[in-house]
């Protein structure tokens, strides 16, 4: 039986259209440049022993990588800090990475190339922070507000042991007011803190004997073990307020009050790192913070996502944390009775019903903007609230006997 030859084919009928508009998609996606070197009158050549028709040749070039000033791994503005770094800054940077993290590799020389490869090679493990971050993250204030009636809110700060027990104080305070739900906001708690501060916390909303956490260091042989020594001062419901920035030790707190304390979160989703960090201040000002450990709670981790997730920036965070400072906490939630429209405002022309969204305080003054992640935090607990009430009892008349 003599073989069928396979009719010519052009370069085109070749190369069906779905081929074309996939490669087409390829180089456009910026993946590969694909060069395919062949002419027309090649590609209708064949030759008598194979009467099949050329097939042109694929070469993928990768496009090159574009060109980068600062190192892939490490922020651009870590980068630019270790650049205006003074020289006298350099080997006591290094002396301290060398000495706290778990994983330096080799002792660098004391110029500034050796130094910034190393800090590169470490990646986000090692920060280089300037005097006004470290002092707003220690600077960030306690505070202690009734929005609603028997809702608490506090507002940790700074995790020391002087704001724990702060906190611990106004929570008393509350209790004796009858309060039975809690928000506790952990969106202004910077990441670094003594591990003592945090179990200091956790004490006081996790059962007695529990497991809070393991503070892992892979230098140390053993784990550290932070359990609870004392019964909780608080067992109601409670609501962890979480953002984008918070992580180290506030993330901790958070997962910890999750697990042990039957907490909500609410808020954006977390880093999930949970490290625990060492820091100092270098001769010139900047401050170097090394990541040494991190902290585990006990049993199986939870996923770092909020249970009520409430998107935000951390820029919005960041303004509506200040205004709470300088008004109440119950100026930033709920929204007042919105205008109707009404024969007055047709005459004049106007619509109040389109005025909406924003919040405007009881004794006049600009409208504020609401804080969605507390109010969802107040409006949690406030159901739960309600759930957990026992029912009213009613009467029943009876009749009177004969």
């Amino acid at each position: 039986m003599r073989p069928i030859p396979h009719p010519p084919r052009s370069s085109s009928a070749f190369h069906p259209p779905f081929v074309r508009a996939t490669v087409s998609s390829v180089c456009a996606a910026g993946l590969f440049a694909i060069s395919i070197p062949w002419s027309a009158a090649a590609s209708e050549t064949r030759s008598d022993a194979d009467p099949r028709p050329s097939v042109p040749q694929f070469r993928a070039t990768p496009f090159p990588a574009p060109a980068t000033t600062a190192p892939p791994r490490l922020s651009r503005a870590a980068f630019l800090r270790i650049s205006q770094c003074p020289d006298s800054d350099l080997a006591p940077l290094a002396d301290f990475v060398l000495n706290n993290h778990p994983a330096p590799g080799d002792a660098p020389a004391g110029d500034r190339e050796t130094v910034g490869r190393m800090l590169r090679d470490l990646g986000e493990s090692v920060q280089i922070l300037e005097a006004a971050e470290i002092r707003d993250e220690q600077e960030s204030p306690f505070h202690a507000d009734l929005p609603e009636e028997r809702v608490g809110y506090l507002r940790l700060g700074c995790m020391t042991s002087d704001h724990v027990s702060e906190l611990e104080t106004a929570l008393g305070g509350m209790l004796e007011r009858k309060v039975s739900a809690l928000v506790l906001d952990l969106r202004a708690t910077g990441p670094a803190a003594a591990p003592e501060a945090l179990a200091q916390l956790c004490r006081l909303f996790c059962p007695k004997g529990k497991i809070l956490f393991r503070l892992k260091k892979p230098r140390q042989q053993e784990d550290s073990i932070f359990t609870a020594r004392q019964e909780p001062l608080y067992r109601g419901p409670i609501a962890v307020l979480v953002g984008p920035e918070t992580e180290g030790a506030a993330e901790a707190a958070a997962s910890v009050l999750r697990r042990e304390g039957h907490a909500l979160l609410v808020g954006s989703r977390v880093p999930g790192t949970r490290a625990a960090f060492a820091e100092t201040v270098l001769p010139g000002g900047l401050t170097v913070r090394v990541t040494v450990g991190a902290f585990e709670p006990s049993g199986p981790a939870k996923e770092p996502g909020p249970d009520l997730a409430v998107p935000g920036s951390a820029a919005d965070t960041r303004a509506l944390l200040a205004l709470g400072l300088r008004h109440s906490a119950a100026a930033l939630i709920g929204e007042p009775d919105r205008p109707r429209l009404n024969e007055a405002a047709l005459v004049a022309g106007l619509n109040p019903e389109l005025d909406s969204g924003r919040l405007t305080p009881k004794k006049g003054g600009p409208a504020l903007p609401v804080d969605t992640a507390l109010q969802t935090a107040i409006d949690l607990c406030s159901t739960i609230r309600a759930f957990d009430a026992p029912a009213p009892v009613r009467k029943l008349d009876r009749p009177r006997s004969r």
